[in-house]
């Protein structure tokens, strides 16, 4: 192992990701932590079947102490969660947004087969995105992702595969509470895929239809669960400093081309319904916003009111 590995990351974990993991662990992220610390963290205790640690020095105040520490953390994160939904429910004064079949049209598809093919191609899509952000767009809206409405349609390979993806996950999950699998059953591949997949739950047309069909602002906070296995994952699929240097160097480069792309779409109006239309052709709504920008301004060079 590198030297590399031999001190802990002096990098301070983002608070959400912190919490979101502390609650499913019954210690900080243990992936995270060098093997020594978190050996002395366990010295004097060890860890039944169940996963609870117990003391054992007999005294009982241990179990006692991990069962308080995660009941403390589930209660703060419900009661944080409560009062956001409260606050929401105050703004909209109890009532449901309304939505259209322009915003959403696979929620208001007859055929239910249509609706959850069009679900989990929106899911593939919002996943290819998170792993790659392009093509990026400011409205997906208006005919922009068709409905999947036939078996034969490509695009169901895509959904296929991300359900091959969500099995494995689960598998992955599993043999991590019954510690298998050596580090891809380490317990970072459970947390970082529940962050993911809890965070983009209100988003997946589940509980209640939602009012956009792709909407770049939801995996944010997916985002962080796939930071998490990135940095997880790493170390054991590149081996030497040198070439998880090089990985890192590379993601960071490719991606800050994508950022300084997208920022100077987002210079003026036209040049974001251009990059819209660019991307995303089949959208009317993007038509129409350039096409008005651009006869208000040819109008007001000709001094027109």
């Amino acid at each position: 192992m590198d030297a590399s590995f031999n001190k802990v990351n002096p990098l301070p974990l983002p608070l959400p990701t912190y919490l979101a993991t502390c609650t499913h662990t019954q210690h900080p992220p243990a992936a995270l932590v060098h093997p020594a610390q978190h050996q002395e963290r366990k010295q004097g205790k060890e860890e039944d079947e169940g996963g609870w640690t117990r003391d054992l020095q007999g005294d009982g105040m241990g179990e006692v102490r991990v069962a308080w520490g995660y009941i403390s953390r589930v209660v703060a994160l419900g009661v944080v969660g409560g009062v956001v939904l409260w606050q929401r429910l105050v703004v909209q004064q109890g009532s449901a947004p309304a939505f259209t079949a322009h915003n959403n049209p696979a929620a208001f598809a007859e055929d239910t087969a249509t609706r959850y093919r069009t679900y989990w191609h929106y899911y593939s899509l919002n996943l290819h995105l998170l792993l790659w952000p392009y093509p990026l767009c400011c409205d997906w809206s208006m005919g922009a992702v068709p409905l999947v409405v036939s078996w034969h349609d490509p695009r169901n390979a895509m959904s296929a595969l991300l359900l091959l993806l969500l099995v494995v996950w689960m598998c992955a999950t599993w043999c991590a509470c019954q510690g298998r699998w050596g580090w891809l059953g380490s317990r970072v591949v459970g947390v970082s895929g529940s962050m993911m997949i809890a965070a983009f739950l209100p988003a997946a047309n589940l509980v209640f239809p939602v009012g956009f069909v792709v909407a770049e602002r939801v995996l944010y906070l997916p985002s962080l669960g796939g930071a998490l296995l990135v940095g997880g994952l790493l170390p054991h699929l590149v081996r030497g400093r040198w070439g998880r240097s090089g990985v890192l160097v590379g993601m960071v480069l490719a991606l800050s081309r994508r950022t300084y792309d997208r920022n100077r779409d987002w210079l003026t109006s036209e040049r974001l319904f251009a990059s819209g239309i660019a991307a995303l052709p089949t959208n009317a709504k993007l038509h129409y916003n350039l096409a008005h920008i651009t006869c208000k301004g040819v109008a007001q060079a000709l001094g027109m009111p």
